[in-house]
């Protein structure tokens, strides 16, 4: 193995490690997939109902649509 093989290895055995510890904490943030337009309510991937969207470029309130 080459010594950027061997380096690539150490960091993806790093990152696994903290990604484990991440997730063993409860602050691991699973992405989910909007299936339907984007709106103040959306459908998911995955869920029966209506899911609530707040808007990701919004931090600082609720995304209000007219």
């Amino acid at each position: 193995m080459s010594s950027g093989g061997a380096a690539e290895a150490a960091l993806r055995t790093q990152i696994d490690h903290q990604l484990s510890e991440i997730r063993t904490a409860g602050t691991f943030k699973e992405e989910r997939v909007i299936v339907s337009k984007q709106d103040n309510l959306i459908e998911v991937d995955g869920t029966l109902k209506p899911v609530l969207n707040f808007c990701a470029n919004n931090y600082l309130g609720l995304s209000v649509m007219n």
